[in-house]
């Protein structure tokens, strides 16, 4: 989902691990800062095509709630007139700094209960998560205590039995009794899975009406999509989806990522996450796959070229630009090892679609801070 950078320009190509453990830990314990303080430092790369006036105060305001996370992403809508932009970070399970006023609220004492899980070797879901996201959907201003989804990471190499997770969930208070959760249809969806895909994230949607469950499957190939999603009992009389999946899936990955929400059956709406992952120069394949997504009425073209303008990295500058604080003694503790930046990305475009409704694409922009080996190409930025 973000695991790492996949698009950034003029081969800037460091290796990262984006998942330190160590930077994460001096990223969120050394000051009082909110994610608000990093969001600033990336603002300025977004054009008012894509995150017009209200959208900005909304993120703005659902981030300054927030502890400061080293990677983050906005979900933006690619026709014209979807002003909307979703949130996400990724919560450092071993010490989420959350509000006390959160605490105060059900959902976040659960979120609470599932990191204490994650991180303790003795929990119960030490071992099965690799990592937390937080999702926050902004259709209105946020409340004081926002209620977000949350997507638990998976370590895929292990076995997945999704009636043991949800056991698990049920246990920590994700959900409420009587849920209507059928185990017999996820496990026709775990069974259905070709070889190589693997259930990646579980969602629980909880700031959503109802209780369906959101499965994430990785390595799903493209060209097996159709196939799948009728033996797991989904159904698409028009077949529109498999065309369009088959024609974008030519100027992306040949594998894809699946997203299905569950309740007692399959929902009507899945959704389809296409990827262009980094080898050699990928800029002209995100360039042929953005304006194949404006050749077929789904995205805008200005709102396209706006969105090859970000990704990129910044750096502290010497002009009394404000820099989080938090970051000062890692800055320090790599001073001549490893340069300090935030780094903005294309992560992926999603194709959402409903039996007989037209599909909605969607991008999602990451962005996040760590410190770059000198000598690698970031360095140069």
């Amino acid at each position: 989902m973000w695991d790492r950078i996949s698009y950034i320009p003029d081969g800037g190509r460091a290796v990262v691990d984006l998942h330190s453990r160590a930077f994460v830990v001096l990223e969120t314990t050394m000051s009082p800062v909110s994610m608000d303080t990093y969001l600033r430092v990336v603002s300025p790369h977004l054009a008012p095509v894509l995150v017009d006036e209200e959208a900005w105060s909304r993120l703005h305001a659902v981030a300054a709630l927030l502890p400061p996370c080293s990677l983050a992403g906005l979900e933006l809508r690619l026709r014209e007139n979807q002003p909307k932009v979703d949130f996400f970070v990724r919560l450092s399970y071993f010490d989420p700094a959350l509000p006390p006023a959160f605490l105060a609220h059900p959902v976040w004492r659960a979120l609470q209960r599932v990191c204490e899980h994650v991180a303790r070797p003795s929990g119960r879901l030490h071992g099965h998560v690799s990592r937390l996201f937080l999702e926050f959907d902004l259709d209105a201003p946020p409340s004081s205590v926002p209620t977000p989804g949350l997507f638990l990471v998976l370590d895929t190499s292990r076995t997945v039995v999704p009636s043991e997770m949800l056991a698990i969930a049920d246990a920590l208070g994700l959900f409420k009794p009587n849920a209507g959760m059928s185990e017999a249809t996820l496990d026709r969806c775990m069974a259905a899975l070709p070889p190589a895909a693997k259930l990646a994230h579980i969602g629980f949607m909880l700031s959503r009406p109802g209780h369906a469950v959101r499965l994430v499957i990785e390595r799903m190939p493209a060209s097996a999509v159709s196939q799948y999603l009728d033996e797991v009992g989904w159904r698409d009389p028009a077949r529109q989806l498999s065309e369009v999946v088959g024609d974008l899936a030519g100027r992306a990955d040949a594998v894809v990522m699946l997203d299905l929400d569950v309740a007692d059956e399959v929902c009507p709406g899945v959704g389809v996450e296409f990827y262009v992952r980094r080898e050699t120069d990928n800029v002209p394949r995100w360039r042929a796959l953005l304006a194949r997504l404006v050749e077929r009425g789904f995205a805008s073209p200005t709102k396209v070229e706006a969105l090859l303008a970000w990704p990129g990295f910044t750096g502290r500058r010497n002009d009394g630009e404000s820099w989080p604080p938090n970051l000062e003694a890692g800055d320090l503790a790599f001073r001549g090892l490893a340069r300090s930046l935030f780094w903005r990305n294309l992560n992926h475009v999603k194709l959402g679609y409903r039996p007989g409704r037209e599909p909605e694409a969607k991008i999602y922009l990451g962005f996040g801070h760590n410190w770059f080996p000198i000598g690698t190409p970031a360095d140069s930025e």
